[in-house]
């Protein structure tokens, strides 16, 4: 994510830049919602083993 916010800062066209400031963003916000899926996954099987 940090190379295309790194090459969107970079990028002479306009829209070039947008898309990879978009492209960024999405794959940012998609980690974060895996990263919360799984934590959330873990805690309610360690829950349901009590």
């Amino acid at each position: 994510m940090q190379a295309l916010k790194h090459a969107a800062t970079r990028a002479e066209a306009p829209e070039r830049s947008g898309w990879l400031k978009k492209t960024a963003a999405y794959l940012g916000s998609a980690g974060r919602g895996l990263a919360v899926e799984i934590g959330a996954s873990a805690v309610s099987r360690h829950i349901g083993g009590l």
